[in-house]
């Protein structure tokens, strides 16, 4: 989650899966609300690391319509290691890719396998000791991280 932190800038877009409170109204007049799981992306505007809980907290406007959530409307959502994510950026510099090379690097405990699976695009998948961690895919301008 720190390297996914320190990853992330305003303006990027993020894609992953949240919970949202959903309101529905009876014929009647009465409302319930129901939690319901939808993928969500949005502009990156704050982020907050909880080292204690190990989750990374993004919030910003929602810029991809759905059924549940209108354009514009605000959400954080709770990034959590083993859940996956895509980082959307307009432009992937140099630091940004120096910062994916280090969350793999084997000098820090992690085995790394790498397989180019085309030209644009590679997919790599981490690990330390028994666990896995993490498994990385970068696509011509897109990186998503489970």
């Amino acid at each position: 989650m720190r390297h996914l932190f320190n990853l992330l800038e305003r303006k990027d877009r993020i894609r992953a899966t949240a919970l949202r409170k959903v309101q529905n109204e009876s014929a009647t007049g009465s409302t319930t609300t129901t939690r319901v799981r939808t993928t969500l992306t949005i502009t990156v505007e704050k982020t907050d690391f909880d080292v204690q809980a190990g989750a990374l907290h993004v919030a910003g406007p929602v810029t991809e319509e759905n059924k549940y959530v209108k354009m514009g409307q605000y959400h954080t959502l709770d990034l959590e290691t083993q859940r996956n994510v895509t980082i959307i950026k307009d432009e992937w510099d140099s630091v940004a890719l120096d910062r994916i090379r280090d969350a793999c690097d084997v000098a820090k405990k992690a085995e790394v396998g790498a397989v180019v699976l085309q030209e644009g695009m590679s997919k790599w998948g981490e690990e330390r000791g028994n666990d896995r961690v993490g498994e990385c895919v970068f696509v011509d301008g897109t990186y998503d991280y489970s």
